[in-house]
């Protein structure tokens, strides 16, 4: 049992608005928190297993505040949240049949695989076709500012046998180039997708002239079916090469293995080669990079960020949340940085984000820990922020953040996002709850308020 400061949500001066949205907004000024909490407008649990924010781009509207996804599981449901840079804001949703209704979707894997696209207003998640998710693996990719049109036609992996039957859990937007002899519009871009032993790379994932998946390259990994377990892909220079490398998390090789599992690092030849397709499907070479995990969870959350302006690459960062542990890979090392939590179960790493909250140009890390118990209450969650500075990441706060008044198993934390408000510069933390979403417009210490006339 772990009891918290209430360096958190205040509960007081609680004021409902009216409509389906049950939204609502409060202010803290003793703790100098102050947060927007929008609900499933359904009052469905497991709203919020996945959220992003839509960047800072040509398409981000004057005056607007930030731009949000936001996804349900318990009703199969797709929304937008908006708001305005006063913090007026403005929900849209779409759900069910009328998200993809060209085929039966009726729910999602309790983390889906979700990525919003750094370049422009889209998204991507995947599940499997049928009812109680027993069809074939899919990836459906949507219009953020225009919730309910597809970007491209839902892209489904019937390649037939046990291969189609398994869903992504890992997906990530990119730009690669040319490879393997496939079809490579820079404009349209790709999609790679980790689900199972399987990588897929989706070059020109929105080219509409691809009408069957034998049109995308795939590679099995090594391991066994027995085994076969993905976690998060990322894709970005993790190496120093100047050129993209694919990392996926990967669970255990043998079945006897309850110990161990890998985040294995690619080449993009490793993994696109000539003629090896959804439909045909040849072996991946093995990764340059191979990280071992003391834990069959490796890669369970992943991301990558620029910590180091200074830097030619990215670092890696990746959870291992059965074991509370997040490790951080920088530039030009191999040892990974090990961040961790004296709190068993807590699921610290279960989600993770990245970006610049207190404007010095330094992205902050975001750990979320939705199994910690806060002032005696089971499962309500945590957020811990961490900055980061010559080589090392210290705490923001000695205690973290957390709902003032929780309830059992409410699980804040359990999915993140650093959101930019608007034009303005600067970002804003997003927490995801069972069933609820959190929108911090300030946090004390690390930014003030970004909303206009305030």
């Amino acid at each position: 049992m772990v009891t918290r400061s209430r360096f958190a949500i205040g509960a007081a001066g609680l004021a409902l608005c009216g409509g389906a949205c049950n939204w609502t907004t409060f202010d803290d000024l003793q703790t100098e928190v102050w947060v927007d909490r929008v609900n499933n407008p359904d009052d469905s649990r497991q709203y919020g297993v996945a959220m992003g924010a839509m960047p800072d781009t040509a398409e981000t509207l004057a005056g607007s505040g930030a731009n949000l996804v936001v996804l349900g599981r318990a009703k199969l449901m797709v929304s937008t949240v908006r708001y305005t840079d006063p913090g007026e804001r403005n929900v849209a949703s779409v759900g069910g049949q009328a998200i993809f209704p060209a085929f039966s979707f009726d729910d999602l894997p309790a983390k889906p695989a979700f990525a919003v696209d750094p370049t422009g207003h889209r998204f991507a998640f995947g599940s499997l076709t049928g009812n109680l998710l027993n069809g074939q693996g899919f990836v459906g990719v949507m219009d953020g500012d225009n919730l309910g049109i597809s970007v491209a036609p839902a892209r489904v992996f019937a390649a037939g046998g046990a291969l189609s039957m398994l869903a992504p859990t890992g997906i990530a937007f990119a730009t690669l180039p040319d490879a393997g002899g496939f079809t490579n519009d820079t404009v349209l871009g790709e999609l790679v997708v980790a689900r199972g032993s399987q990588l897929d790379v989706l070059y020109d994932y929105a080219n509409n002239a691809i009408a069957d998946a034998n049109g995308f390259a795939e590679c099995s990994q090594v391991t066994n079916a027995a085994t076969s377990t993905s976690y998060e892909t990322a894709v970005a220079d993790v190496e120093g090469d100047a050129a993209p490398e694919i990392v996926v998390g990967m669970g255990p090789r043998a079945g006897s293995d309850v110990t161990t599992s890998e985040v294995r690092i690619y080449q993009l030849g490793e993994v696109v080669k000539t003629g090896s397709t959804v439909m045909t499907p040849a072996a991946c070479d093995a990764p340059s990079t191979t990280l071992s995990v003391p834990a069959v969870d490796g890669g369970f959350a992943m991301l990558t960020a620029r910590f180091d302006a200074t830097a030619t690459q990215a670092a890696l960062v990746y959870s291992a949340p059965s074991i509370n542990t997040v490790f951080v890979r920088l530039p030009g090392t191999t040892d990974p940085i090990l961040i961790s939590v004296p709190i068993t179960g807590s699921n610290f790493g279960y989600a993770l984000a990245a970006g610049d909250l207190d404007g010095d140009d330094v992205p902050e890390l975001i750990i979320g820990a939705p199994r910690s118990d806060v002032d005696g209450t089971t499962d309500a969650g945590g957020v811990y922020i961490y900055r980061y500075a010559a080589g090392a990441f210290t705490p923001f706060s000695t205690e973290p953040l957390a709902v003032a008044s929780p309830s059992s198993s409410e699980q804040f934390g359990k999915s993140l996002a650093v959101a930019p408000w608007g034009k303005t510069g600067q970002n804003v933390l997003v927490v995801g709850a069972e069933g609820k979403v959190f929108t911090y417009f300030r946090l004390a210490g690390l930014y003030d308020d970004v909303r206009t006339g305030r």
